[in-house]
């Protein structure tokens, strides 16, 4: 059987991850072990030797989040164009193979040629374009699309439209290429970790914002690492120089192999305003990281809880945030959060959701 993937890109021009190019990258070395035929046909990006599989890239020109509205629809416009000829261009090949799309431009175009195309998008559906959103579905449901959601929150949702829609519910998982942290020093100050592309969804001023009210509480020594970049990156740096917080805020810019990273930090913060599923989370816990998350839409809350691997804390509430911050660096021993981490992550392993994947993919087929 041959699994076709449409995503945005699998490897960008400047070096970004997006949570789903890390999942495909994961995912496709377990299907080609169990058997399966399997290519990716990414929208943009640019080829690598890193690949996991045959991969195609339509064309060169990656999408940026602070373009302007009239430069982001000429964008997706061509991008559209250029994709229907290759679908018209393929059509026997695509008609005969499994589609599952990771990306909104091509979950508006396969589901137009073919029945039963796995529309897999780690969003927050109806939080930033509610109108839209609901268009989308309800073409999605006409064309007998299937929908797959990394949480059961979206799932209810989805499962309450006013219209008949074939919504799969499916974990996405931790990385297979962990490395777990083994011991806790107690006697160490803590060393804080957060991850994530610098856009205002992602809420890192919060997260500044946070340790401004707490920076003459918290011992010599502790620190928080931000890793990723970003449009916001220059305004991040302004407000941590703003509030004198220099040597307590470390923006450390992208880093491959974050998985290696995660060991050498004692706890995750994650501020976002709005998430799909986190895979930064689900990683920090199966390592053994605690994590503070804001209670956003979506995800954090179908994890994390408060007194067993974490803080879960309002959404937006630098107050609490910074409360929960200097609580965890008071605590005398946090190593029985770390352990409810990496249990509370157990079920998101990337075998046992693959079967789960296989076993979707067959009944359709």
């Amino acid at each position: 059987m041959k699994i076709i993937f449409f995503c945005q890109y699998l490897f960008s021009r400047g070096g970004s991850h997006s949570g789903h190019t890390s999942l495909l990258r994961q995912f496709v070395p377990q299907l080609i072990e169990r058997g399966f035929e399997v290519e990716v046909i990414a929208l943009a990006g640019k080829m690598s030797s890193e690949a996991p599989c045959k991969v195609h890239v339509l064309q060169t020109t990656d999408h940026q989040s602070d373009w302007g509205l009239l430069r982001k629809m000429l964008f997706w416009m061509k991008v559209v164009f250029i994709l229907a000829i290759f679908v018209v261009k393929n059509y026997r090949i695509l008609k005969h193979s499994t589609l599952v799309t990771l990306t909104v431009g091509a979950s508006f175009v396969l589901p137009l040629f073919f029945r039963h195309v796995f529309i897999w998008e780690n969003v927050a559906y109806f939080e930033k374009r509610p109108v839209v959103d609901k268009l989308r579905l309800w073409v999605m449901s006409i064309l007998n699309s299937i929908v797959v959601v990394p949480t059961e929150t979206e799932r209810n949702v989805l499962q309450k439209l006013s219209f008949p829609l074939n919504v799969k519910f499916v974990r996405n998982w931790f990385s297979p290429l962990l490395i777990k942290k083994s011991r806790y020093n107690n006697s160490a100050p803590l060393q804080f970790m957060s991850a994530g592309f610098l856009e205002d969804r992602k809420g890192f001023d919060l997260l500044i914002r946070s340790v401004d009210l707490v920076k003459s509480k918290l011992p010599a020594g502790v620190e928080f690492h931000i890793y990723g970049d970003g449009p916001e990156r220059e305004n991040l740096v302004e407000l941590i120089k703003d509030h004198d917080l220099e040597s307590v805020i470390c923006l450390k810019g992208i880093r491959d192999g974050l998985e290696q990273i995660y060991c050498q930090y004692d706890i995750f913060i994650l501020p976002s305003r709005l998430e799909g599923f986190p895979l930064v989370m689900i990683d920090s816990l199966a390592c053994g990281l605690p994590c503070i998350a804001f209670n956003c839409p979506t995800g954090p809350g179908q994890i994390i809880e408060s007194g067993v691997n974490g803080y879960l804390i309002e959404n937006g509430n630098i107050h609490d945030l910074a409360s929960a911050i200097i609580d965890i660096v008071n605590k005398e021993d946090i190593s029985i959060y770390a352990r409810g981490a990496i249990d509370s992550a157990k079920s998101y392993n990337i075998q046992n959701i693959t079967d789960v994947w296989i076993e979707m993919i067959s009944e359709v087929s």
